[in-house]
């Protein structure tokens, strides 16, 4: 048998202060778990993570719809070096705007720079 047992209470704030911290842990962990599901696969490398050339993602629509689909953006490439490249929601691409002709001197057998 127990006697003169003593119970404490925590302060006032140092309660809120933890309800805070757990409601901040939950917040985290739910925005963890939604962004890790519904992230697409990023395409970092040419030939994309795996340099294999296999898309993996999941969820791919079978079929365009008729009407053709929505176009969110659209940009001028010239002509490039490499395919592009996307992480995150930002794409990467490598072009070379078109300029004055690159010209060699007489005599010299190195590829032309430009001016």
């Amino acid at each position: 048998m127990i006697r003169n047992a003593t119970v404490h209470q925590l302060p006032k704030d140092c309660v809120q202060i933890m309800k805070a911290k757990l409601r901040l842990l939950l917040f985290l962990a739910v925005a963890l778990f939604s962004a890790t599901s519904s992230v697409a696969d990023d395409w970092p490398q040419w030939l994309g993570p795996q340099r294999d050339g296999v898309w993996r993602e999941q969820g791919i629509v079978e079929s365009f719809p008729a009407n053709g689909l929505l176009v969110r953006w659209r940009a001028v490439v010239h002509r490039g070096y490499s395919g592009p490249a996307v992480v995150g929601d930002r794409l990467f691409m490598m072009d070379r705007e078109p300029g004055p002709p690159l010209v060699r001197k007489p005599g010299d057998r190195s590829i032309p720079a430009a001016a």
